[in-house]
This record gives C-alpha cells, structure tokens and sequence, in this order.
C-alpha cells in the first residue's frame, strides 16, 4: 500500500496520540481489576482472572478491515479483563451454585463508529436451580441456552443474554438451561458504562453493590 508522505506523517501523529491515551486507560484498568478482585474475593470461594484476547476468533465482531490477531493483540495489550467468580472452590456446577462474569470492555460494539459504541463493564451471572442426573461439568464447560420467549421481552437483552443498552444488574428468572436441558437455573446480566464510573465509590455505590445485593439474594 502506498500513501503520500504528509497523510502518513499525520496518520503517524495519530497513533501516538492514540498510544499515550491507551497507556493512560491501562492504568485505569488495572486499578478496576484490582477493586473487583478485591471485592469479589470476598464474596466467591474461587475468582480468577481470563485473558479477553484468548477468547477472540473469527465468531467475534471487529472492525470493518482489522485482522482478528490485531483485535485480539490490541484487547491484551489495552488490559481489557474478564474475572470468572464461582461459589464453591472446585467450580462445578453443582446445585444452588453460583457463577458470574465481570469484564471491562472499551470497545464493547467494533463493528460500529466509535461515538456509537460504549466502553463498559459487563456482568453476567448464573445460578443453578435444577439439574437432571449428577454434577458431572465445571461452569466454565457449559454453554448458554435461553427462553428467546422471556429474552425478547422489551427488547432488554437479545437471543444469547446480551444487555442492549447500560442497565442496573437485571435478573431473568429460571432463562437459562445447558446442556440438553440437564442444567436450568437463573440468569442476570449488567451493563454499566465506563463513563459514569468517575471514582473508586461510584464503583462500589453502583456496580459492587449490585453484586452484593444479587449474590445475598442468591444465596438465600
């Protein structure tokens, strides 16, 4: 590809605009994950941290002319983090066992202009209520199965359980099923936009609180 030497000197200019603010939104980062480490470590026997970039491949939205290895590159590299937080220490999905999500996206829809998308931290929880013979999966093995009767109801999360807009932590009761129907249980979800986070308190006035409050209703 060739390009005049001015748009390139620009384009150039552009890129280390756009680093120096990543560097800046890395360290932000890292001190959200180590507030919901914290947090959560408290309320889950088990919570680990997953690489968002392990969990690209070609099935995940991107850019219009981006390489999945840039996508999957630059999510690492921004510090876009996913923590896993089980109930119970072995993480089976056991009966009235809990797991949830919470994940930092900055650019949580890519296939759209950047104004259009929205930067978030993104919860998604399950509780087991009914399982049909014995535990014999971790949570991590099972996939999502939903009622698309309750999921398309206001148009609030679409046919694989996803917010459509920034929402308070919502639960759908008795949604969720995997596996052939051997496991059913609860299904909640989140959306919280990055942009109202504007503090350590805010964070936990909001987003920590919600988790607090689900998780006691849960384990009641």
């Amino acid at each position: 590809m060739h390009v005049s030497e001015d748009f390139l000197k620009s384009q150039l200019v552009e890129y280390r605009k756009a680093f120096r603010a990543m560097m800046s939104f890395y360290d932000s980062s890292w001190s959200l994950f180590n507030l919901f480490n914290t947090e959560l470590i408290g309320l889950f026997e088990n919570v680990e941290e997953c690489s968002l970039s392990d969990e690209i491949d070609e099935n995940w939205d991107k850019p219009l002319g981006i390489s999945f290895e840039a996508l999957r590159d630059v999510t690492d590299g921004v510090y876009n983090w996913l923590l896993t937080c089980y109930s119970n220490q072995d993480s089976k999905a056991k009966k009235n066992s809990i797991y949830l999500s919470v994940g930092l996206y900055l650019d949580l829809w890519p296939t759209i202009a950047p104004a259009e998308s929205i930067s978030a931290i993104l919860i998604h929880g399950y509780r087991m209520n009914n399982i049909n013979g014995k535990a014999t999966h971790h949570w991590y093995e099972l996939e999502d199965n939903f009622n698309n009767c309750i999921t398309d109801e206001n148009g609030i999360i679409d046919k694989d359980g996803e917010p459509q807009k920034p929402m308070p932590i919502k639960v759908f009761p008795n949604i969720w099923s995997s596996m052939n129907n051997k496991y059913q249980g609860d299904y909640a979800t989140g959306m919280y936009d990055l942009s109202n986070l504007i503090d350590e308190n805010t964070v936990k006035n909001t987003i920590i609180s919600d988790i607090k409050k689900l998780i006691t209703e849960w384990s009641s």
